[in-house]
């Protein structure tokens, strides 16, 4: 059976895209997402950050302080070490931060002072209100 001039051309560009993936990594991954997912073997995948688990709903920085003092309050936010855990500390809690706890850069130290002065105010509206 003769080759036509249509797979010929196939075969020659089919050819040249593996030579190409075979020899540039970058060609070989955009290759391989435009087929579905498909990776080449010899690329690593990245290495995604495992992190444990955070219950931010576990934690309530208001009841903490009612029951149990502000520096048993301040140690259990020293031992929450990622912003993000203490934001959802914050959060879950229902506190308004202040603003230097709020904005999107705060330290770490500022968001455990606005979650602590956050805490007082609300414990201190409460009581207002039920006397």
């Amino acid at each position: 059976m003769k080759r036509t001039a249509a797979p010929e051309a196939l075969a020659r560009l089919f050819s040249a895209i593996v030579k190409e993936a075979e020899t540039n990594e970058a060609f070989a991954r955009r290759l391989g997402e435009a087929l579905a997912g498909i990776a080449p073997e010899k690329i690593d995948k990245p290495k995604t950050r495992s992190r444990r688990s955070f219950d931010p709903s576990q934690f309530h920085a208001t009841n903490i302080l009612r029951l149990h003092g502000e520096r048993v309050l301040r140690g259990k936010l020293e031992q929450v070490k990622a912003l993000e855990d203490l934001k959802a500390v914050a959060k879950a809690s229902g506190l308004v931060l202040p603003e230097s706890a709020s904005k999107a850069k705060a330290s770490r130290t500022d968001l455990i002072e606005g979650i602590v002065a956050a805490a007082k105010h609300y414990d201190a509206q409460r009581n207002a209100a039920s006397t």
